[in-house]
């Protein structure tokens, strides 16, 4: 047994290797930053109005957005050639290193030996404490409400917003927004609409107290005012 440091590149040639690369700036904790302003005036007894911003902002969030053992992206332009052969190539790509063809074979690609680690295939570095996420939120909230007043109470309320995100879920490779990165060079470029945006939203809410019974307008005394006294009719209605 050699004792560490492992320094021959070649150590795990072509084999698969068990388990995940974490580098040493992964597993920060989030941080999640929240702001808003609000403004409210009463328009008339009892009805006031509301218009505000809310923002929110997410650092080092969960993420799987890293490849860092995509090949360099200007190599992209031999196109179909970087499925050649590496032995014996013609456009000037090196062999890694001395022992590279021991294990993979005469076989291997020219893409391959392109990769910053040419002794590996695809490096796992998203399994648990990748941190690279970042998110926003920004909404304009507006709502009308009327408080309790002569039986009725009711808000009406709307959400004109926009959520960006580049990592839609917390948990590794099951990102229904992310499928795969475009250029992971430019994680910034991953940022978009997430799939949980909802750019309107609009919610009514309701509440009457039916008119009857001790106390109120009509059939407010005798047996049948106990019947139907006391009743309410609310609902609350979401359009998105």
């Amino acid at each position: 047994f050699n004792p560490p440091p492992n320094l021959d590149p070649g150590a795990y040639n072509g084999t698969y290797v068990p388990g995940s690369y974490i580098e040493k700036g992964a597993g920060r904790p989030a941080a999640i930053y929240d702001y808003d302003m609000q403004v409210q005036q009463e328009l008339a007894t009892d009805l006031i109005m509301t218009v505000g911003f809310v923002g929110s902002e997410g650092q080092n969030l969960q993420a799987n957005n890293q490849n860092i053992n995509n090949m360099p992206l200007q190599d992209i332009a031999l196109g179909d050639e970087l499925n050649a052969p590496l032995q014996n190539n013609t456009y000037g790509v090196p062999v890694p290193f001395p022992t590279y063809f021991n294990v993979w074979g005469n076989g291997v690609t020219i893409q391959q030996a392109l990769r910053p680690f040419p002794q590996y295939d695809f490096i796992d570095s998203g399994c648990c404490l990748q941190s690279t996420g970042h998110s926003s939120y920004d909404a304009l909230l507006v709502s009308l409400k009327r408080q309790y007043h002569q039986g009725l109470s009711f808000q009406v309320s709307y959400t004109w917003q926009k959520n960006l995100n580049d990592t839609d879920s917390a948990l590794p490779n099951t990102n229904p927004g992310q499928p795969q990165v475009q250029n992971p060079a430019n994680l910034h470029a991953e940022k978009a609409i997430s799939v949980q945006d909802l750019t309107n939203m609009l919610v009514v809410s309701y509440m009457y107290e039916l008119p009857f019974g001790k106390a109120k307008p009509w059939l407010n005394s005798g047996p049948l005012s106990y019947v139907v006294g006391g009743w309410k009719i609310g609902g609350i209605q979401r359009y998105q």
